[in-house]
Parts: C-alpha cells; structure tokens; sequence
C-alpha cells in the first residue's frame, strides 16, 4: 500500500486499529487527534500511531479544521469513528468531502449505523457486548444454565471493527484500482461484533442431539437454564463470590466440557488444555501418546469413521456425551495428566501433532519464544506490541501509483467480482476468509477431501454458517489424478486460502513454490496457528481457537488463575483470525495489480490472539477476571435489575454516582434504569443473549445489508436440504455504492463437483471414471440429510 494517501479521524481502538493495519501495509496514514490525548494508556497509543504521522488538532477551531482540509481533500482514504452526524458538523462528513474529492473512499466505524435508532448513543465497548450476547453466552455456563452474565474486558467490538475496516478499505483500493470510483463505506462496531457473536446465535432448528454442547436433547438443556442455583450468585457483590460457589461452577464448567476438549491439572499444578475431538488423527496421536489406546478399547470404545453413519455411540472419534464411557475416559486422562508437568505435556503432545496448550497468562505469553522468535510480540523499548496481523512475499514489478485519474461513475458491481478463489480449508477460520471474499463478489470453489477425518461439528454443522457462498468439489489429493484436479483448478484462479500445516501442503501439492509454478498471478493465503511474520519456524505447530487463547493467556484472563474458561468457542480468535485472511487475501490482489507476482500472504490464530488483548499487553495491576466479573468500576459494568440485567457506562471513571446505585437499579425495571442512566447523559444498554436474539429473529430471506438496516440482526436462514438456522445478517460492512453478494446456501461437500469438471473439460466418461475409482465424489455419505445424526 505504499503511496496510498490515508487520513484517520480515529479514536480509541477501531478507527486507529484500521490506520495501523494500513500503516503496517505501506499506506502514508496522517492521524488526526484532540489535544486531549487518546484516552487509552502511553503503551497502547504509541502501538496505534505506528508507522503514521501524528498531527493534534481542535476541530472545533475553524483554523484548525482548515490546516486539516488540504490533506483530506488529497486523501484515498479517510476514516473516522465518531458517532453518526458529527463529521458532518465538522465538515468532514462524506458529502462534503466526496464534493471536493470524489473518488475518496470513506470510511465510518460508528458504534451503532446511522439506520439505528440508537445512534445517537456512545457506542463504548461494554454497551456494544452488553448488545450482542459477549455478557451471557461466551461462559459454557451462561450459554447452557443461562447464569448470571459474565463480564469480559476484551474489547472485541473494537477490534472485529478494525480488521473489518482494514478489509472494507482495501477491497475498495483494489476496485478503485479497476474502475477508478470512490465509495462510501460504515462498519458499525455492534455489527462487528456480530460478525463474532455467530459462534453464539448461530444454532440449527431441531438439530441431532450430537450438535448441542453438551450433546444432551435440547429440552433438557432448556430445562437446565431454568435452574435457579446460579442466579443466587447474582446478589453477591462483584469478585467476592465464595471459594465454593467459584469451584462449583468450574467444576460445572469441566463437566459440560467434552473429555476431549477439556482443561486438564498436571504434575506442577498447572492446566493443561485439550482440543482433540472429532478429529481421527488428533485422537489417534492423544491415545499413543498417554499410552491409553488399550484403555480406550477395554472402556469400550472402537476407532470408527468421524462421520459415524450409521450411529454407534462407542465410537471415539465422534462425541456424543450419552455414555459413561465418557467419564471414565476423562477420569483416565486425568490420572494420565497428573503424573507430569504442563509444560512436559505440551511438548510431547504438540510434537506428534495433538493441539494442547498449557493455560498461561497474557504476561507469559509475551515473553514466551513462541510469541517473541516469531515476531508475533515485539518489545520495544519498555513496552511489548503486537507484530503485524499480515504479511506478505512478493517478486515485485515496479508500483504505479495509487492515483485514480479522472472522475467516473461507480459500477455498482462487488469489489471482488471476477476473481475466483480455491478454498482447501476447514472448521471456521480458514472458511470464514474464503466466505468473506464470497460476500465481496467473489467466485469460491471449496476443495474438501472424498474422505474426511474431521467430524461433522467442525465441517458440516459450522460449515452451513462458513460456507455459504461456495461451491463444493470433493477431491482425493493424495493421487496424482487428484493433484492434477487441483492444479488444473489452480492454473485459472486468483486466489488460494487454506490453514493446513506446511507439510500438508507440499504433500497434497498446494504449497506456495508448487502452486506458483503452476500459476505466478496466483496469491496463496495460509492461515496458520503459531506462525509470525520474522519467521516460519513455528507454522507447522497445530493449533485451533481454543489452545490459542489457553497459549496467549485469554482463559486465564476470563475465567481467572485458577479456573480458566473458555472465551466462546471461535468467537474470540477464530472469526477475526478468518478475516485476517480475508485482508491478506485482498493485500495480495491489491499487490498483484500493481505489478507484482508469485505473492504469498500468511496470518494465524496467535497474531490475532495477541490483538484482541491490546490493552492489557503492557497493563499493570488487577484486571476483571472470574465467572463473577461484573465490570471495572461502579460507573462501567454489569447491573442487575428486578427484570433483567443492564450495562451501564458513565464513559469516565470519576463520574458522580450515588454510593448505592445497586441498589436503586435493583429496585427499578431494565427499561427505567436505562432511561435514568440516559438522563444523566451515560450509556446504558439491556444484557440480551442469544436466546433473545433468536427468538426476535424474524427474517427469512436475506435482506440486503447494503439497505438502511438497524444494527445486531439476527435472521432464520434456510437450507435446500430442509434445515433452517439462526445466523447473524451480514451487515459488518456497509457500503452505499458498492452492492453485497447475496450469499447460496452452504453445499454439500462436493455438491458442484461434475458441474467444476465440465467447467475444466472433462468428458461425461472421465468424469464417471474418476468417481468409480473413488477420485472425486459428490457427497460424504448416502441420503439427502445435510447433518447425519
């Protein structure tokens, strides 16, 4: 992005975290800030102004503003995140800028859309999660008991907005690029935040007992939430909850958890946790290694298929949580665990390829070596900062400048129309990339094996969510008629996005040396665990959303020292590690454009990690943590109501409050106590969860986010196959020139597969032929079911 002119309104976290990852790219970034400072500790604001320039300016001051106006008016880019109208007031806003510059692409990352009836608000980051279920369902026990809400002080609201600005920005750069025409461009914090909490509205309508977590018939997990016991909890005060109230739902929490999935107490006392279900391989590798194949099998267990078609319930490789045989596996793996330190542990299971990581806290986590040899962390003078969330290799050709020439109209077609992505990923990072550049416009063609090994949970269940917009080839990579598929596939597309281990790649014939000399336009695009951008030594590490947030201290953040939890499933790290991707994916066209070639783009889980704890990474003293958090002080956290629970922000800490606001806000309904706490000019929000947001979802088709939609929809989506499901509406990113690709249901693996070989040249009989010999095939097992049971 070097040469690109970019302007930043920004403050806080989303508006300078979209400026810093342009800046990190190239981009000339000039930020414009109050003579107030920043708001946000030293640490924290010397990372967001990196590689930028720094100008301080009262735009109240009408000279100030006007020493500000040339560079805006030469500006690609300008970004700000002010609530809706007050660029205007300024005379910044988008039509006084397009009028002077109009082929400006402008950027606006409000707490709430201007379309909301809300926007007037202070969209701060504890009222955006209070909107959007990071309150009651990223704790298994809010999301199963519906417990009393938990508080969590990472700002991912903040952070989804400022990768989805990066995002927005540069797919505009590389449209601008092609049509010469600027655009208008809001991503909405709560509709950010949305584009995480899929992990937690996202459910299936009467899907099979084996997709609940935990996998128990959904009228008993209904009846579960209604129990009282935790809400007793709810009266004691803020981080005082008793040793036993604390352990009692820990130990909830471990017994919920799959034993397969679970933190384990080693030898020293530490936790280790465990992420190898549903995976033969993984579990294959765990049994070796403790030396529990034998026990497994007198427990009754059998190494059947993943998929488990027919249903067997004794089958290790597909969880189903009905037997006992369950807890006596747990219960031997505890005993295994406890006979050597964590460290130990994670050494040998990581070595053979078991994704475990010990549970440390974020300040191991920046000193440790697989944060600071990789670049992930970097320390710099008294602080540690974050590496850059993407890099890219590139033989380069020269760079034309980024000067769009003279004014023309917009074409109203997606950025990304044209270009054709192979996706060879799985489970919800690697998907989720590929997905957003579907919802950009462009053409995915989804690579799965004719066999998986990787269960249904983390293919077919998440994938109707991470698929949509695909269309599917199953192919046996590891024939050389199978390579010859995807390498004739490679020879005419644009991209290539996949997370596989290096080694993976190389065997199965998409690394990037293979794959560029195959095709030297094409980007390829890994996303990988561990890896950083100073090296690749720690790239063939495994690694998912989980072990990532044990590894770089964010379980021990939420739940506490003693009981990590995690973070959500995939809603911390996983989706906003996809749309890293996504940039990278983006950066690479943009880079391609402008001359060069065999372009190889990487991301990972632990770069992503490490962002979403910005402003802890060089924090001192106590932060919230603990199943009990409710906030960071009187005037910023969670209150209970006598019909429900609010969030409650003053926006300053020394706010005057009455000593006994608990008190009055518990007498008072939800609906008053917001009204009181707006009166007084602070921010209030009601605490919805996901059952709140199904339940309003009313939207079947999918409406056109490029439409003035209000923020944190949630609608009923349909499958051909006959499911319908909750998912977020896809508006993070809201342009009012450039239309969305409206999205086709997610395929079966290998649906489109004769469809993509006629498309190649392949005759009727060879088609025939390369599915008798078991090459390709159009689906993974018999029926017309999307989900087996």
């Amino acid at each position: 992005m070097a040469g690109l002119r970019v302007v930043e309104f920004g403050h806080y976290l989303a508006g300078p975290l979209t400026g810093v990852l342009l800046a990190d790219q190239g981009a000339d970034v000039l930020t414009v800030v109050p003579p107030t400072g920043s708001g946000l500790d030293p640490a924290t604001t010397a990372i967001l102004r990196r590689g930028k320039r720094v100008r301080s300016a009262d735009l109240r001051d009408r000279d100030a503003r006007a020493a500000v106006r040339d560079r805006v008016e030469r500006a690609d880019v300008v970004i700000e995140n002010f609530r809706p109208g007050v660029m205007d007031r300024l005379g910044f806003g988008y039509e006084q800028v397009a009028a002077t510059n109009p082929a400006v692409i402008y950027l606006s990352l409000p707490g709430f859309s201007r379309h909301d009836d809300r926007a007037a608000m202070p969209g701060w980051e504890g009222v955006i999660a209070a909107a959007c279920g990071f309150y009651t369902d990223l704790s298994l026990p809010g999301a199963v008991l519906d417990a009393p809400p938990t508080y969590t002080a990472l700002p991912l609201p903040s952070i989804y907005a400022g990768v989805h600005g990066a995002i927005a920005v540069a797919a505009a750069v590389f449209a601008r690029l092609r049509h010469g025409a600027g655009d208008r461009i809001e991503v909405p914090l709560l509709d950010a935040a949305m584009s995480a909490a899929a992990g937690l509205v996202y459910r299936v309508r009467d899907q099979p007992d084996r997709y609940n977590m935990p996998p128990a018939p959904r009228r008993l997990l209904d009846l579960l939430s209604d129990i009282r016991l935790p809400r007793s909890l709810s009266r004691t005060p803020p981080g005082r909850w008793s040793a036993r109230s604390t352990a009692w739902l820990g130990e909830l929490t471990d017994r919920l958890s799959p034993p397969l999935f679970a933190n384990y107490r080693c030898a020293d006392d530490r936790y280790l946790f465990l992420c190898a279900m549903d995976n033969e391989k993984h579990i294959a590798r765990l049994l070796d290694v403790t030396g529990l194949a034998a026990t497994a099998a007198d427990l009754g267990f059998v190494q059947g298929n993943c998929l488990d078609v027919p249903p067997s319930h004794r089958n290790i490789n597909a969880y189903r949580g009905t037997s006992p045989r369950w807890m006596r596996l747990r219960r031997a793996l505890s005993r295994v665990f406890a006979t050597r330190p964590a460290m130990e542990w994670e050494r040998r299971l990581t070595e053979a390829g078991v994704p475990a990581a010990v549970q440390r806290s974020t300040t191991e986590w920046i000193e440790h070596t697989l944060a600071t040899a990789s670049g992930i962390v970097r320390h710099i003078d008294d602080r540690a900062e974050p590496g850059v969330t993407v890099d890219l290799s590139a033989a380069a050709r020269g760079l034309p400048a980024f000067a769009p020439g003279p004014p023309r109209p917009h074409p109203r077609t997606p950025w990304l129309h044209g270009i054709t992505v192979l996706d060879l990923s799985n489970v919800i990072a690697g998907p989720s990339c590929a997905r957003t550049l579907a919802e950009f416009g462009a053409d995915i063609i989804q690579v799965a094996p004719t066999a998986p090994r990787m269960g249904p949970r983390q293919t077919l269940h998440f994938g109707l969510e991470v698929n949509a917009g695909k269309r599917g080839i199953a192919v046996d990579l590891t024939t050389d008629a199978g390579r010859r598929i995807l390498h004739e596939l490679t020879a005419r597309s644009d991209v290539l996005a996949h997370n596989c281990l290096p080694r993976q790649a190389a065997r199965l014939g998409f690394d990037p040396v293979t794959a560029h000399g195959i095709n030297d336009r094409l980007i390829t695009v890994a996303v990988t665990a561990f890896g950083g951008p100073a090296t690749d030594i720690h790239d063939d590490l495994p690694g998912y959303d989980p072990t990532l947030q044990a590894a770089t201290g964010i379980m021990t953040r939420y739940g506490g020292t003693h009981t990590p939890a995690l973070h959500g499933l995939a809603s911390c790290v996983d989706y906003v590690t996809g749309y890293s991707g996504a940039y990278a994916a983006i950066l690479g066209l943009i880079a391609r454009a402008r001359g060069a070639r065999h372009i190889h783009a990487r991301t990972s889980l632990a770069r992503l990690a490490t962002w979403v704890q910005l402003p802890f990474l060089n924090a001192h003293g106590p932060q919230p943590s603990g199943l009990d958090a409710r906030g960071t002080g009187p005037t910023d956290r969670i209150y209970r109501a006598r019909d429900g629970w609010l969030f409650l922000s003053a926006g300053r800490p020394d706010a005057p409050t009455p000593a006994d606001l608990a008190a009055m806000i518990e007498k008072m309904t939800v609906t008053d106590a917001i009204d009181h706490a707006r009166s007084r000019g602070w921010a209030a929000h009601r605490v919805v969860n996901a059952r709140t947001m199904r339940r309003l979802a009313t939207t079947v088709s999918p409406p056109d986010p490029s439409a003035p939609l209000r923020s944190g929809q949630v609608r009923i989506a349909a499958h051909p196959s006959g499911l319908r499901y909750w998912v977020p509406v896809a508006s993070w990113v809201r342009s009012d020139l450039t239309p969305r690709h409206e999205l086709a249901p997610a395929p079966h693996p290998g649906q489109h597969t004769d469809e993509i070989l006629t498309a190649l040249g392949y005759s009727d009989t060879a088609i025939a032929d390369l599915h008798c010999h078991g090459i390709v095939t159009d689906r993974w097992f018999d029926g017309d079911a999307y989900l087996p049971d």
